[in-house]
């Protein structure tokens, strides 16, 4: 059992996947495939980039001014670099597409992966606690890149495997991962739009503000904090104001109230807008609800507890998703591990 206050092997830090994989740099040697395209009279003073991913539709707008800026977009064999430029009828611009960029870190390895479900576009994985998702310092190996690339080698040619977003290590539940750079660039373009839902399920301790007489606080609302890193601590997130936080909301409804070892504990449901690192941690931190478990983001938790279970209590129940190449709406559902149910009962709170 992990004592709530001890923080070792921390888990990598890394930037949203989300932002991350749209900005990627393609400027490599070798190209795919050569296209041209002319501006038609009904497209004149479009941005460049614009234009170009009105043609390219297989291809976001942010993969398309990279390649912009790397020089592999020309008009009359000169080379733009700028993306906010205007066209005019009857140009004609040569698109040079890169081939795909492939994993750079990782190698395939042997790995039981508890997959829910797929289908030539995509992958739901059922992560179990204590996976790391991507490769990072302190963790080259035994991440779910590596057991994805064991499992489907095409991915290799796919920016970060296909995996358009992540969960923390000790975070459990679904995970959606691109197969094709088609489905890949829908995902992303889904998560900017918001139009992809994620749930979880979380166990929080309740932090009683002063004078509130025993009320149980907010049963809904929504947490709107910027968040970037920690300005004295790298290896954590924090709420930060100014250029250096990142738009980030988080929603909850309390469900149900309990007690572990004598301390008050609720269930909650969030929902995310956007997926920053720590997220959910961070913004239920702050307001009182410190995550059960939590060995990093536990201000406010009881400090001599030790709950039964040894991680944060946060599970990804819920995903729902477009199917790229139909538009039909998928969603999946998880029931949480016997960790997470093992503390539900010890807090008598509801399994289902």
């Amino acid at each position: 059992m992990t004592d709530l206050h001890t923080h070792t092997n921390p888990e990598p830090l890394s930037d949203d996947l989300l932002e991350v994989d749209e900005a990627s740099v393609l400027n490599q040697p070798h190209y795919s495939e050569e296209l041209w395209f002319e501006v038609q009279p009904e497209q004149a003073g479009r941005r460049l980039d614009a234009f170009l991913a009105g043609c390219l539709i297989d291809h976001s707008r942010s993969r398309i001014q990279q390649w912009i800026v790397a020089g592999q977009v020309s008009l009359l064999d000169h080379a733009v670099t700028k993306g906010s430029q205007a066209v005019a009828t009857g140009q004609s611009y040569r698109v040079r597409i890169p081939r795909p960029q492939a994993v750079e870190a990782g190698q395939p390895e042997a790995m039981n992966l508890a997959i829910v479900f797929e289908d030539d576009e995509l992958i739901v994985v059922n992560k179990p606690a204590n996976l790391v998702v991507h490769p990072a310092a302190g963790h080259w190996s035994g991440t779910l890149l590596n057991g994805l690339l064991h499992q489907w080698p095409e991915l290799q040619q796919l920016p970060r495997a296909g995996i358009v977003h992540r969960l923390d290590r000790d975070t459990s539940g679904l995970m959606v991962v691109a197969k094709t750079l088609t489905s890949q660039t829908s995902l992303v373009r889904q998560l900017q739009n918001k139009s992809v839902f994620r749930h979880y399920l979380t166990v929080c301790w309740h932090r009683q503000a002063a004078g509130t007489g025993g009320h149980i606080g907010l049963m809904k609302g929504k947490v709107e904090a910027p968040m970037g890193r920690h300005p004295s601590d790298r290896q954590r997130m924090a709420i930060v104001n100014g250029e250096r936080g990142k738009p980030a909301t988080t929603h909850y409804q309390v469900l149900a109230s309990g007690l572990l070892a004598a301390q008050p504990v609720r269930l909650l449901a969030c929902q995310l807008e956007t997926g920053r690192t720590h997220q959910i941690r961070v913004h239920l931190q702050s307001i009182g609800y410190p995550i059960v478990g939590d060995p990093v983001y536990h201000l406010g938790a009881p400090r001599q507890a030790k709950p039964p279970i040894g991680r944060q209590a946060l599970h990804a129940q819920s995903l729902g998703l477009i199917k790229p190449a139909t538009g039909k709406p998928l969603q999946f559902e998880q029931a949480p591990p016997a960790d997470f149910l093992a503390l539900l009962n010890a807090a008598g709170l509801p399994v289902k």
